[in-house]
């Protein structure tokens, strides 16, 4: 095997074959040209309200029949506190809230859960759409 070295990568051959290693990152570069910042919105989906959009902050955001819940759902079979939104480690989590009927995420039944870009949420028949949005930040 063969070594050339050029400024900024090396380059190996071998049998009339020809490998770059790996470049060097710096750190500071990479911090410095940008950051991402994630931005979630529901589409909430009701039978008799239509639907409406609700941008999601790092704020904790519970869903229910109570007027104590950031979305009120007045339908039945939904609790009065039924589910929380939150946001940790740069990511939206649902959980529910120990309600009678449940949190379905894609037709699974489930506690607690990390959301994704077009999750559907299902809750008492109500249909929540998760949209996430990753912004460029430049520093």
């Amino acid at each position: 095997m063969k070594d050339t070295e050029s400024p900024d990568k090396k380059t190996f051959s071998c049998e009339e074959k020809t490998f770059a290693s790996t470049v060097p990152l710096v750190r500071d570069e990479i911090l410095d040209a940008s950051l991402t910042k994630l931005h979630g919105y529901l589409k909430v989906v009701t039978l008799d309200e239509g639907s409406k959009i609700i941008e999601l902050s790092e704020d904790d955001i519970t869903i229910g029949r109570t007027n104590e819940c950031e979305i009120q759902l007045q339908m039945e079979g939904i609790s009065r506190k039924h589910a929380l939104i939150s946001f940790h480690n740069e990511e939206y989590y649902i959980k529910d809230l120990d309600s009678k009927n449940g949190i379905f995420l894609n037709g699974v039944r489930i506690a607690k859960c990390v959301l994704r870009n077009k999750d559907q949420i299902d809750i008492a028949g109500v249909k929540i759409i998760f949209n996430e949005v990753t912004s460029l930040i430049r520093i």
